[in-house]
């Protein structure tokens, strides 16, 4: 009963709390392992309490155990509540802890924490879930009533639509961070910041995808949240200038449309987002650097490429292009006037011999046409 009661619940976290005595019914309609396994299967936590006898117990951690959550024995009414509010609440409630607590640095390579390799105690901070989709830079260890340390965020942000949502927990004021000093909070803060204001400004709450497929492209959106009212159209001018305009289509949280972009240039993208009485208009624009025929390259012979080079290059094979200028890698190309200059001087040499060893008259007689025999002169 419980599972069909909170098994479409919009909860992003929902527990049981089973108290029984260990004892099962013949009649049951349904074998209670097999609800366990469904209750955890569909995000839904099951613990159990023993309130009978402890030697009992079997039955009950089995359930707990299929059901991902504990086992509990209590021997009084009184310790019913406790339990409950001491556990649960531990787990889906906010809470203010006033204590030292250690800082952790979960995440080093995040630029919020550049240059930072640990942090002082804090005195107090909010304790709250981690989200799921989040990314916990710090973190404090808080100590659950069951004795078990977890690590609960003190920094973490995420992604929503076009920003960052980021949260610190603790203050910036008063005694709990009196252990920090200004310059500790003005480089962590000054991070902070910085890493979350986005670098251009953007007045609507769409994010824009271009998949280029060949001589066709996908253009979508995704709306920050999605309204089922909501209508999508865009506009595309080639760079040709013919203009193509036509509704989106909406699938589950997107709007999407496939275009032919059969030309090389710039693609001007104008996109109107409407729902109810509000409207948004986004202007960019793609680049088609190349045409498609260039990525198909299905079959080739590496032995050629390296032909094709002629030694003076470098072939890649395994993706990472390498656009480094390289010096040894620069063709040159050298022209020898050796031969050409050898032959002009004999050439020249020769000249020089004839007109030593010969008079101008047998020289110019060797350019004149001399008569036919027995001519008159």
């Amino acid at each position: 009963l419980a599972y069909e009661h909170m098994k479409d619940l919009p909860f992003a976290e929902k527990q049981a709390m089973l108290i029984s005595d260990g004892l099962t019914f013949t009649f049951e309609p349904e074998d209670a392992s097999e609800v366990a396994k469904k209750m955890k299967d569909s995000g839904i936590i099951l613990s159990t309490v023993n309130i009978i006898r402890e030697e009992d117990e079997g039955y009950l951690k089995n359930l707990a155990n299929l059901g991902g959550g504990k086992y509990y024995y209590i021997q009084s009414q009184e310790k019913v509540s406790e339990l409950v509010f001491a556990e649960i609440a531990d787990d889906i409630t906010e809470s203010i802890v006033e204590k030292k607590s250690s800082v952790n640095i979960d995440y080093f390579h995040d630029d919020t924490v550049i240059g930072i390799m640990s942090l002082p105690d804090i005195n107090g901070y909010v304790n709250s879930k981690q989200k799921l989709d989040a990314t916990m830079v710090l973190s404090v260890d808080y100590q659950r009533s069951s004795g078990k340390p977890i690590k609960v965020p003190l920094y973490s942000y995420r992604e929503h639509g076009n920003g960052r949502v980021a949260t610190f927990t603790s203050s910036l004021s008063g005694q709990w961070l009196r252990g920090w000093s200004d310059d500790v909070k003005t480089k962590l803060f000054s991070n902070i910041l910085v890493t979350n204001t986005p670098p251009q400004f953007i007045d609507y709450p769409f994010t824009m995808n271009v998949d280029y497929r060949g001589d066709a492209s996908m253009i979508e959106i995704i709306p920050s949240s999605v309204n089922p009212r909501a209508s999508a159209g865009i506009k595309l001018t080639s760079p040709d200038g013919s203009v193509i305009e036509k509704a989106m289509i909406f699938d589950l949280n997107r709007y999407y449309i496939d275009v032919d972009t059969p030309n090389i240039g710039k693609y001007n993208v104008e996109i109107t987002y409407t729902y109810g009485n509000h409207s948004f208009t986004s202007n960019t624009y793609f680049t088609l650097p190349y045409s498609s025929e260039y990525d198909s390259f299905a079959a080739y012979d590496i032995v050629n490429i390296y032909d094709f080079m002629r030694g003076v290059g470098s072939v890649n094979r395994d993706g990472n292009i390498n656009l480094e200028n390289d010096k040894n890698e620069v063709d040159t190309y050298e022209l020898s006037f050796r031969a050409p200059l050898f032959i002009l001087a004999v050439a020249l040499f020769v000249v020089d011999v004839v007109v030593r060893k010969f008079k101008w008259k047998d020289i110019k007689g060797l350019f004149v046409r001399t008569g036919k025999k027995g001519a008159k002169k």
